[in-house]
């Protein structure tokens, strides 16, 4: 078999990652084949019928033996299912299965008479084939490249070879048809990128900020072709898994990035447009470096980082140091020990001087009635915030908003 991965390899971390991010985006999944187990437990899910020989333990294990590290495969089996074979890393991978066109009745009796099966229904192979994301070639393969590109950035260029599966072939890879496919990945992104994880390492937003658009530049051309908001999304997975990646280079705990990166990839998912999703990506930048910042010249502890993430990021929701400390798994009396001596107050007086700075540009920055902004920084009770902030500023909300407008 090919190259396997270990269980603590950062190889392994990048595929995992990538892994969930193009399947949570698109309902496409990627399998890794590097054991026997890997490839029983894809056949056995996926299988329907003897017919799909790709489906069967044996010739799928030969097929990821004989592959060349130049190719993918794209393969269509008798059932019109597809699915991508090809290597990153030295690694097999599958893409799929997926469906690039539609199923009905007549084509389901018409692929029965064809292969001469008689023990299936119409009903149940509509159903089997409508279990699988529809996607067509290209989406198929942009996102096969550019989990190639997050996996490896500097795989060769590959070529895509066409394969009609028949039911009788005993060659699992025999050429059919190959069509010469640039991946997409200029060279000089790679340089641009190096700079990139280098300034996420670093915590200088700024300067990954200028690389990202740099790289963007790189890959214009790209990105007009086909749907450009899309293609941005793909893009956007790519470039979320190298911030991840790089964060974690940068020692940033795990449990800091997992919160950033969770309420971004939702931005991600659910972006309209492409400002959206550039915007999206610019926000987990300066997110990610704030951090990684923060543990460079605070030395904040990974559980005062997540602490102060949330806080952050949560101050308008009613926030409850029980839930708060159960959700880090640790005690309460620890989370407030721990924040005091890392950041001189306790949790609670940081969320209330956190929403009275909130609550003083509210004030100063539009005509919102004092119920109004005590609402809008997570505070129910108008009189209760009135009373917060007289204490912490020495005057009503009214008078302060007085005090500082012309």
């Amino acid at each position: 078999m090919k190259q396997q991965i270990s269980e603590h390899d950062p190889l392994r971390i990048r595929v995992e990652t990538a892994m969930t991010l193009l399947s949570s985006l698109y309902r496409i999944n990627i399998t890794c084949l590097y054991a026997e187990e890997q490839i029983e437990a894809f056949c056995s899910l996926y299988r329907l019928h003897k017919v799909q020989r790709y489906f069967q333990k044996d010739y799928l294990a030969s097929a990821c033996e004989e592959m060349k590290q130049t190719r993918i495969y794209h393969i269509n089996d008798p059932f019109m299912i597809h699915f991508l074979l090809f290597t990153a890393a030295g690694i097999p991978f599958i893409l799929g299965p997926f469906s690039p066109s539609l199923l009905n009745r007549k084509a389901a009796e018409d692929i029965f008479a064809q292969q001469k099966i008689q023990n299936l229904e119409a009903d149940k192979l509509i159903a089997y084939h409508d279990s699988f994301p529809y996607i067509n070639e290209k989406q198929a393969l942009d996102i096969c490249f550019s989990f190639i590109h997050t996996i490896n950035p500097e795989e060769p260029q590959k070529e895509v070879m066409q394969l009609q599966a028949e039911a009788r072939s005993e060659e699992p890879l025999q050429d059919t048809q190959v069509v010469t496919s640039n991946p997409r990945m200029l060279e000089k992104r790679y340089i641009h990128e190096e700079q990139f994880k280098h300034s996420i390492r670093s915590g200088n937003a700024r300067s990954a900020l200028y690389h990202l658009r740099m790289m963007e530049q790189d890959t214009t051309f790209y990105k007009t072709k086909g749907n450009r908001l899309e293609n941005e999304r793909i893009g956007a997975v790519i470039d979320h898994t190298v911030v991840r990646m790089s964060a974690i280079e940068a020692g940033l705990p795990v449990v800091v990035i997992d919160r950033i990166t969770i309420d971004n990839i939702a931005l991600i998912t659910r972006a309209k447009t492409v400002d959206e999703l550039l915007q999206a990506k610019e926000d987990l930048i300066r997110s990610i470096c704030k951090a990684i910042l923060e543990m460079k010249t605070q030395k904040y502890s990974a559980v005062v980082q997540s602490a102060l993430y949330y806080l952050d990021h949560h101050y308008t929701d009613r926030i409850a140091l029980p839930a708060l400390s159960e959700e880090l798994d640790i005690s309460e009396n620890y989370l407030i020990k721990k924040f005091k001596a890392e950041t001189g107050v306790t949790p609670t007086t940081y969320l209330n001087q956190l929403r009275v700075r909130q609550a003083e540009t509210l004030l100063l920055n539009g005509s919102a009635t004092i119920g109004e902004i005590s609402f809008a920084v997570g505070i129910e009770d108008a009189n209760y915030f009135v009373k917060l902030f007289k204490k912490y500023n020495g005057q009503t909300p009214s008078d302060y908003r007085r005090s500082h407008t012309v």
